[in-house]
């Protein structure tokens, strides 16, 4: 693997990953084996795109590449999980890992700013360029604040569309496993938003994609949140589209048949009477 990554000072600051030498080194190897672009792999007998940010690894490899043993490799990666600093889905082979801040530190458009930058030969040109880059980023440091200010006074009824969508997932998570945790609804809601308003999901559509999951071993196990479902939508929708287009099982799938009939997932409509055992967000009790 070639190339570079920045290194954001602000990581010092980081309690976790600075915990010791070794979470250092881990999270280093994390970054520099994190791929930058889409790339497809094969990853638990299945093709995905793996997106920037993301690297298939294991703590085997980790061990021998850093030289600490494998119960702390794995131990370490357990708290970056718990810390959210990662999320992982693993096989029985290897692990895919997500760094869930490598946006925020490693987009590529800044780095194109930056080679634009040095291709400058003036001074006045410089000038100008590092005053635009500046207001840019500081549009964007106001933009995120919006976004972050408004998604903490956003509070989702039980009969939203997000709400809703969140609850569906959840239900069919409690199939597979009763004792499942309540989560954070009001967080389960925005991230449905997000899936259905801003990556323009037919919301019909997300149910179906979530029962074809909880259809199949491999997934079900492995998207337990919206965040995690808008993460993999684009491969399990295409997986999901190839299994029909074959004529094999795909869950719920029948779109043909349904036609001429009211969608089974029309409980999702605000007018609509609710889907049984909602689950309700304790911090609006």
């Amino acid at each position: 693997m070639e190339g570079w990554i920045k290194l954001h000072r602000k990581m010092m600051d980081n309690p976790v990953v600075c915990k010791d030498s070794d979470h250092i080194a881990v999270w280093m190897y994390l970054l520099l084996n994190a791929t930058h672009k889409e790339y497809p792999v094969l990853f638990a007998g299945e093709k995905i795109i793996l997106q920037p940010g993301q690297l298939i690894t294991g703590r085997q490899t980790i061990s021998v590449k850093l030289k600490i043993s494998e119960s702390k490799a794995q131990r370490i990666l357990k708290t970056f999980e718990s810390e959210q600093q990662i999320e992982q889905q693993k096989s029985n082979k290897n692990r895919l890992i997500s760094i869930l801040s490598w946006h925020d530190y490693q987009e590529s458009e800044q780095q194109n700013e930056q080679q634009l930058n040095n291709k400058r030969t003036t001074t006045e040109q410089q000038v100008n360029t590092n005053k635009n880059v500046k207001n840019i980023k500081n549009d964007k440091n106001v933009e995120k604040e919006e976004i972050k200010t408004s998604r903490h006074k956003r509070v989702y009824d039980m009969t939203s569309i997000p709400y809703r969508s969140a609850n569906y997932l959840f239900k069919k998570i409690l199939e597979i496993n009763p004792d499942a945790k309540p989560p954070n609804m009001q967080k389960w809601a925005d991230d449905m938003r997000l899936l259905i308003e801003n990556d323009k999901r037919d919301k019909h559509r997300v149910a179906e994609v979530i029962d074809w999951i909880f259809n199949d071993p491999f997934w079900q196990t492995n998207i337990l949140s919206p965040a995690k479902l808008r993460k993999q939508y684009d491969t399990i929708d295409t997986k999901m589209k190839g299994l029909i287009a074959n004529g094999k099982h795909g869950g719920h799938a029948q779109t043909v048949e349904r036609q001429n009939r009211e969608s089974p997932y029309a409980f999702l409509d605000e007018n609509k009477p609710l889907v049984s055992r909602v689950v309700r967000d304790p911090s609006l009790l």
